[in-house]
């Protein structure tokens, strides 16, 4: 059993500052990015748009410093790019492709589209690294923050993100992070054992962390920080009580996206989302780089994988299968079937099954049997209490 630590270097992630700029989200940062977003449209130069902007003609007046930083955050999450040493702008195909969606208020499309171009992003980017391990990673950065919110029964207190999370720098490395929070979870008292990575928690370290949720997040679209005590602060004064959970709604799209690429690699990886992280092998040039972070999404209907019915119980998102549809055996504690159907859910999952109206049972491991089908291991897990309840709530 597990019993300490691994090691961590005293370095956290570093992002760009401004915030997402998000159509739907219903804040006034959010609207603010949206806004300066829309410009880039209105101009090819990227001069003439520091120009109008410096002008004082649009809502407030931007001096070149600060559309930079936009800029730099627009590009971080796919929408656009300026060359260096280069004048002109250039709106990526997905990044036409949000404003679409933003124009004819498809939330639906927005979030796919967005959450799409965020796991793309590495943690090395095109130009000057912001330091040597940003300089080395291969790191796909919200990618692997979805995969350990998911891998963590989804949700994620602000202390494990800033004392563990935060300092990965390697995808050989993200498993031990994840080891290292349950270990955390299991003993709240070695919270004492876990330094944070800066000096402080105030100032640069707390804004890179919270412009990370802030982007992760989509501008809070996706996510949901619960302010709500925290065990950790029964053992160490001034642990924040802040926890970052995804929202139900976006769960489901969001794990179609982790794996919309190579719907099987879940099946493959035991039902383990970190199993299935690629690694950034980087590339020649800033243009070639650009176009990787921006080039078209996978329509959400074009994903091989059967759609799964879901209801949500006691805040929790729990999924229906079927037998007949879903799997075609059910034998001990474990259930065989379609990988189009089987290959969708994570460890930890819980599942009703039709053929087993007394229990709720969650997903332990997953082996693939045969290039169609996959056997998944599963735990007894809660009594059923009203299963045709259940069928009511499904068919709302």
């Amino acid at each position: 059993m597990k019993t300490s630590f691994n090691s961590w270097p005293t370095e956290f992630w570093r992002v760009n500052s401004y915030s997402y700029p998000s159509f739907f989200s219903d804040n006034d940062k959010a609207r603010e990015a949206w806004s300066v977003f829309l410009t880039f449209f209105d101009y090819t130069a990227y001069d003439e748009l520091k120009d109008w902007w410096d002008s004082g003609q649009g809502e407030r007046r931007l001096n070149p410093s600060a559309l930079e930083s936009w800029k730099a955050t627009f590009e971080e999450v796919g929408l656009l790019y300026v060359i260096s040493r280069s004048n002109t702008i250039t709106i990526t195909p997905s990044g036409k492709a949000l404003k679409e969606f933003a124009d004819a208020n498809d939330i639906n499309g927005f979030v796919w589209t967005g959450i799409n171009l965020l796991i793309r992003y590495p943690l090395r980017g095109p130009r000057r690294a912001r330091s040597e391990l940003h300089g080395s990673s291969d790191l796909f950065l919200y990618r692997f923050i979805y995969s350990a919110i998911i891998e963590l029964d989804n949700y994620l207190w602000w202390s494990e993100l800033e004392r563990i999370l935060c300092r990965v720098f390697s995808t050989d490395l993200a498993q031990n992070a994840i080891s290292d929070i349950r270990l955390l979870r299991n003993n709240p008292d070695k919270i004492r054992d876990l330094s944070l990575p800066a000096s402080q928690r105030k100032g640069a370290f707390y804004n890179s962390l919270n412009q990370v949720s802030n982007h992760a997040s989509m501008n809070h679209l996706i996510f949901e920080t619960i302010r709500e005590h925290t065990p950790y602060k029964d053992y160490l004064a001034g642990e924040p009580d802040k926890k970052i959970v995804i929202r139900d709604e976006w769960l489901p799209l969001l794990k179609k996206a982790l794996i919309a690429d190579k719907p099987k690699a879940l099946c493959a990886s035991g039902g383990s989302y970190m199993g299935t992280l690629p690694k950034f092998q980087g590339f020649d040039s800033e243009e070639d780089y650009f176009n990787f972070l921006g080039a078209p999404v996978l329509e959400y209907q074009s994903s091989s994988t059967t759609p799964l019915g879901s209801i949500n119980l006691n805040g929790e998102q729990v999924i229906h299968l079927v037998e007949g549809e879903n799997y075609s055996s059910f034998s001990g504690l474990s259930i065989t079937g379609p990988q189009s159907s089987l290959c969708q859910l994570s460890r930890q999952q819980r599942v009703i099954l039709n053929s087993d109206q007394r229990w709720s049972y969650l997903v332990t491991d997953k082996k693939v049997v045969s290039p169609s089908e996959v056997t998944i291991q599963l735990s007894r897990a809660r009594p059923i209490t009203n299963y045709n309840q259940i069928l009511k709530l499904l068919e709302t």
